[in-house]
């Protein structure tokens, strides 16, 4: 506390310039009236002129936190100035600390948890924290009994006291019973009903021999219990129930609850009425409402769909200042009658649309993106969608709008984002117990200058593992080692309009492989596109077509060669031959894509649907038509756990009989995929098909192939989560093989870390029930194991 009385504070001395001529403090012990001067900016000789220096000076002194009591007076008054007078009480500092009756913790662990040194200023609250902080950790230990005490100990040196803590520790307890009166209607323990109370509460539980870890009781946790409770009676019916009294009991080693409750009576809807409404007729709005009379009472249903279903109507018309308030009337015993009363108000236009927090993005990639427009009529829906195509940008960390009211017609909207790192070293990696190591690295830019463009710059190395050599490893070039150089560059919206443009080139070898390839193959080539997002059915369907070429050269035995391709693309008979095939390929791509994030969706699809014509009237010497669809779809369980399916199906046609189709442009399955297969955990990278006995797999013109996964968000930001899946495909020869009955399965878990600057990385453990298409494997591959760096997202 303090005090200070000044005789002349009736006006009579801030009217004039008074001087203080002197000043005495008395009560001081560590510190001098120098300090108090300095610290108050009250000094002898200085003039009081504008009427508060005095109150400013206490109010400074008083939150130093150094004094108990502070107390001013007017000493003197003289036609030469005043006097003041200041009284001081100074709190004690800290000598020692000791605790007493601590027979389960430890003191240093105590003084960490208080601290408390030698030297501190000893306060009311200062102690009354530390008694807290004790108390709370006893009992995070299950001491409820636990008590805390002080004494504040004298020492030779009047301002330094000694501080000892006297703890009553008690016994640990645990909830031996929780008791309710009351519940007629739904059971506390019943087994197997879904509607037992002590599923309710899922934090608070009685300890049990056989389930030693429960029996913690946590005054929050209870507390969320007992609403939880709530929320489920009202969302059973019972809209008048109420908790009459709870009381928990703490006795030496137990702890006893007892909850008294009133059920009330079970109600259901007989009419819903709505006033006030000249946007929508009624039956428009009862049928957006989606619930009828006779239905059960459910509170939490009847918020949704007042305040979610009937606000997002009007608000996607434009009417943002709509309100509705809910009126409930007891009808009879059990019914109700609800009065939904609206007030429409005008619609409203968008006047401006600012961008924040883009520090590195150009503005005009954030605006191209948005749905909606200054000038616009409001619309929730399209701000909502606009959200939706940021975050797909998977250039930010958040995308925040905020609304602005300007006036009772319009509204403005800030769009804030945080943005991310978006360049990355895009390494890609995969490893088996098997084939060992494969993959590469690169970079990848999709924000390339905040632009928007995208830059990507890919190289890729394989090598066999040495180490198994159960299969046949004799080639022509003595290993199975590929390596490949790409890099590519895409305008997605080039003037901000629909339209996309790119180009790609590439140079990749193949070392042969027994069965999966005849020959080290040898590729370059390139590739221009153009794309397009369509106005139909929806802005999330976009098209690409693209015009390559590519040069191959085919190295292997002459014998081979022969039987494979016509004489006049044979070279270099008589040193080493090799075929030369010049190809021309159209692709057209249709994808469709509506997820909510890039890195962790929770809801939406992602379709791509994949067609290539190479030769033909196109010209060159390689013939094939390519097909793949591809179609992913989530499905929320929770907010943090979701339900993911992956389907794709391919085939591939040679337009020219008993035409030569590569190992690279056939289909190739099993293991991580890399580097350009289809990912079939459980099994050998790319071995999986159609294959000569002892030889590895070649590949093959038809693949189906569905994963799934049950994924659990760990943290959303860096992006990790852990997945629960099972995987399943095949690839034949052609469609007369196909068999979807009789497919390679595999299930395991693994874990997504999506790393700045690196990109997802993952690792799984699966097990392959199914053996391979060889006699001289009898057995399946059993546990195999998959790191993979570069996991495309989602």
């Amino acid at each position: 506390m303090f005090r200070y009385v000044v005789a002349i504070f009736l006006g009579f001395i801030f009217s004039q310039n008074i001087e203080i001529v002197d000043i005495k403090v008395e009560g001081l012990d560590r510190l001098n009236k120098e300090d108090i001067y300095r610290i108050s900016k009250l000094y002898p000789g200085m003039y009081l002129d504008r009427g508060d220096e005095i109150n400013k000076g206490i109010n400074k002194l008083w939150s130093l936190g150094r004094f108990s009591d502070i107390q001013f007076y007017l000493e003197d008054e003289s036609d030469n100035g005043i006097t003041l007078k200041i009284i001081i009480d100074e709190l004690p500092v800290i000598g020692d600390v000791k605790y007493i009756g601590n027979k389960k913790k430890k003191d240093k662990t105590l003084n960490e948890l208080i601290e408390l040194s030698s030297g501190q200023i000893i306060s009311g609250n200062t102690l009354f924290n530390a008694e807290q902080k004790i108390v709370n950790d006893y009992i995070g230990d299950r001491f409820y009994s636990v008590t805390v005490s002080h004494e504040i100990e004298d020492t030779d040196v009047d301002y330094i006291k000694n501080l000892n803590f006297y703890i009553y520790e008690g016994s640990k307890s645990r909830i031996k019973n929780i008791n309710i009166r009351g519940n007629e209607n739904f059971p506390f323990y019943s087994f197997l009903n879904k509607n037992q109370l002590s599923k309710i509460f899922g934090n608070t539980k009685e300890f049990k021999w056989y389930f030693p870890w429960r029996g913690k009781f946590n005054q929050s946790d209870f507390d969320m219990d007992i609403k939880n409770l709530e929320i489920f009676y009202k969302n059973k019916g019972y809209r008048d129930f109420k908790i009459l009294s709870k009381d928990i009991a703490y006795f030496d080693k137990k702890i006893e609850i007892n909850i008294d409750l009133y059920e009330g009576e079970k109600y259901f809807y007989k009419e819903f009425n709505f006033i006030n409404n000249e946007i929508f007729p009624d039956e428009e709005l009862l049928k957006e409402l989606a619930l009828k009379p006779g239905e059960q009472y459910n509170k939490e249903k009847l918020d949704i769909a007042i305040f979610d279903n009937i606000n997002s109507l009007y608000m996607d018309q434009g009417y943002y200042f709509f309100n509705v308030t809910e009126e409930i009337v007891p009808y009879g015993k059990d019914s109700l009658i609800v009065n939904l009363i609206l007030n429409e108000n005008e619609k409203v236009r968008i006047r401006k649309i600012h961008i924040k927090g883009n520090d590195k993005t150009a503005e005009n990639v954030i605006r191209r993106e948005l749905k909606i427009y200054p000038g616009n009529i409001f619309d929730r829906e399209k701000i909502i969608e606009s959200m939706k195509s940021l975050y797909m940008l998977n250039y930010f960390e958040t995308v925040d709008p905020q609304i602005s009211v300007v006036s009772d017609k319009e509204i403005d909207i800030s769009m804030n984002v945080v943005e991310k790192e978006t360049g990355r070293a895009n390494f890609s990696m995969g490893y088996n117990e098997y084939s060992g190591f494969s993959g590469g690295g690169g970079f990848e830019f999709i924000n390339f200058l905040g632009k928007g463009l995208k830059l990507q710059v890919d190289y890729q190395k394989g090598l066999q593992n040495q180490i198994n050599s159960g299969f046949n490893q004799s080639t022509s070039s003595g290993s199975a080692d590929f390596e490949s150089f790409s890099i590519s560059f895409t305008e997605p919206r080039i003037f901000d309009s629909r339209n996309s443009i790119g180009f790609s080139l590439y140079k990749a070898e193949q070392g042969a492989r027994s069965g999966y390839s005849d020959y080290d193959i040898e590729n370059i080539g390139g590739s221009i596109s153009f794309g397009r997002r369509f106005k139909w059915p929806d802005y999330y369907t976009g098209g690409s077509w693209s015009i390559g070429i590519r040069n191959s050269k085919y190295f292997g035995n002459l014998e081979d060669l022969e039987n494979h391709f016509p004489d006049d693309l044979i070279h270099g008979r008589n040193s080493i031959p090799y075929a030369n095939r010049k190809g021309l390929k159209l692709t057209q791509t249709i994808s469709r894509t509506n997820i909510d994030n890039a890195e962790f969706a929770t809801t939406g699809s992602k379709l791509v649907w994949t067609s290539i014509l190479s030769g033909g009237f196109l010209g060159g010497n390689e013939n094939y038509h390519k097909h793949v669809f591809n179609f992913k779809w989530y499905t929320p369980i929770t907010n943090k756990i979701v339900f993911y399916q992956n389907y794709t199906f391919g085939a591939i046609k040679a337009l020219v009989k008993d035409e030569y189709i590569s190992s690279r442009t056939r289909f190739a399955l099993g293991g991580t995929g890399i580097p350009y297969g289809e990912m079939l955990r459980g099994y050998t990278d790319s071995d999986l098909g159609p294959r000569i006995p002892g030889t590895y797999s070649h590949g093959g013109n038809i693949l189906f192939k569905y994963s799934s996964e049950l994924r659990f968000l760990l943290s959303p930001s860096p992006t990790v989560y852990f997945i629960l899946f099972a995987d399943a495909g095949g690839i034949w020869e052609d469609f007369n093989n196909v068999d979807i009955f009789h497919l390679k399965r595999s299930a395991g878990f693994g874990v997504r870390l999506n790393m700045p600057m690196l990109g997802m990385i993952g690792y799984d453990i699966a097990y392959g029930f199914d053996k391979y298409d060889d006699p001289l494997f009898t057995d399946p591959p059993r546990w195999e194991q998959h790191l993979i760096f570069g996991v495309p997202l989602n």
